[in-house]
């Protein structure tokens, strides 16, 4: 049986119905680098079925006709879809330097750290604050800021704003939220705090409006941490880091106690290495991690990597881009954006380009649950379903066309609008305009 049919217009698998609850509807912020250091941002929904193609689109149909292949005859049954066209949310003033990780606090994105330039800043706190390490040259080339900008989500035409700076310079640090609160670490670049026993991370608390440091783990490479995540029911952050012998450390952060433990052993949690791009991690349950990485720049592939930090399975998934990719379309490995979204269903965000235009993917992924499996296995596979198309599944694949696109750097969900919401707001606005309709009719009289 074929594992995939068409359903409204998209992609589902029949193998593996998703065990969600219900179908709700996601609002996704996409950030970008544009030029230089410039951000853009972007929304996006999902599902989003004018982003749709046709399944058509992306299977190969019978072999030409001899007489499709002679020159000036139009090829027959050419698959045709024009891409959603999505443009940036905000106009283009003045905002932060275009780091790799950004943050949500309810409908409030969060750019963090950056690049200054020498004649826009003070250098008077680096003297005291840190110990300058490597060369002093690159430094000055690459000064770490303290900036914290804001952007409101409901009304992004208002532009970037900035608020309470952080404690300590950072180029581009790593973050994530946890109860509320933003969490950030690392990107010191080649500068060292003062002070050994914290900066390493702090927390920004929105409500209070003011950054409080944090201890620093027990030990920490000077490069920022491979894999992290937030596990907000056991009120802690993981975080992974690389040690100069190859192999990763992992602590756990609990922020009630402000208290580090050396987490148990992943095992190949990252089944990588330092040349593997990381990042923060989606978190299912109470110990399933699943992140996304693009195993190198030349490559089509994007593996999706799991970890069960109880049962210490792990799993690797890998899915070739060249099946979804249009004519003359290529992949880029910039970075992908990967979001749980409920239940076994993820968001995957990839980039792809053309001689005349940008392209952002949006796949809808059900991953389903862990089985023991060594990372050989699927050292063959080449299908967009992986090997028998089991335990990744491609319910829906979205695409949209950007005029001005450089770089993915993050995405976020910052709305869920869930099902039973959206059929009470139709029942509300039928329910009042036939309420209208009758006192008009009314009034007729």
């Amino acid at each position: 049986m074929d594992p995939m049919e068409v359903e409204k217009g998209g992609l589902r698998s029949i193998e593996s119905e998703s065990d969600d609850e219900e179908e709700n509807e996601y609002e996704i912020c996409v950030c970008a680098q544009h030029k230089f250091n410039e951000v853009e941002c972007y929304k996006i929904k999902v599902p989003d079925p004018e982003a749709v193609p046709p399944l058509s689109y992306f299977r190969p149909g019978p072999p030409p006709s001899f007489d499709s292949l002679v020159k000036g005859l139009k090829k027959e049954d050419e698959p045709i879809f024009n891409p959603k066209k999505i443009d940036p949310i905000y106009p283009s003033i003045k905002g932060p330097f275009a780091c790799r990780y950004f943050a949500v606090i309810g409908t409030v994105l969060y750019a963090v750290g950056g690049k200054l330039d020498i004649e826009d800043c003070c250098l008077d706190d680096v003297a005291e604050n840190y110990n300058l390490e490597g060369d002093p040259v690159a430094f000055m080339n690459y000064i770490p800021s303290r900036e914290v900008w804001t952007l409101d989500l409901t009304c992004p035409e208002q532009g970037w704003h900035t608020t309470t700076p952080m404690k300590y310079r950072r180029l581009c640090p790593q973050t994530i939220v946890v109860n509320g609160k933003l969490y950030v670490f690392g990107g010191f670049f080649s500068l060292n705090p003062i002070d050994e026993s914290c900066g390493w991370m702090e927390v920004y608390d929105p409500i209070l409006g003011s950054w409080e440091c944090l201890p620093n783990p027990p030990s920490y490479g000077k490069t920022d941490a491979i894999v992290f995540a937030g596990l907000e029911c056991k009120n802690e952050i993981m975080v992974g880091n690389m040690e100069r012998s190859g192999d990763a450390d992992y602590y756990s952060y609990n922020i009630v106690s402000s208290s580090w433990r050396k987490a148990s052993e992943m095992g190949e949690w990252s089944l990588v290495n330092s040349s593997i791009e990381q990042g923060r991690a989606a978190v299912v349950g109470n110990s399933n991690y699943y992140w996304a990485s693009i195993r190198d720049r030349e490559s089509r592939e994007c593996t999706i990597f799991g970890f069960n930090s109880d049962s210490q399975q792990r799993s690797r998934e890998i899915i070739n881009t060249h099946n979804f990719l249009g004519p003359d379309e290529r992949f880029v490995a910039t970075g992908c954006g990967f979001l749980h979204l409920s239940g076994q269903k993820f968001c995957l965000l990839l980039r792809s380009i053309n001689k005349f235009n940008n392209y952002l993917y949006c796949l809808v992924l059900h991953l389903s649950a862990f089985l023991p499996r060594s990372p050989s296995d699927c050292e063959d596979d080449d299908g967009i379903l992986g090997k028998n198309g089991f335990r990744l599944s491609v319910l829906s694949i979205q695409k949209y066309s950007m005029v001005n696109f450089t770089d993915l750097l993050d995405c976020l969900i910052f709305n869920v609008k869930s099902q039973s919401q959206k059929k009470r707001k139709l029942k509300t606005s039928v329910e009042g305009k036939t309420s209208a309709e009758g006192s008009e009719t009314i009034k007729d009289y």
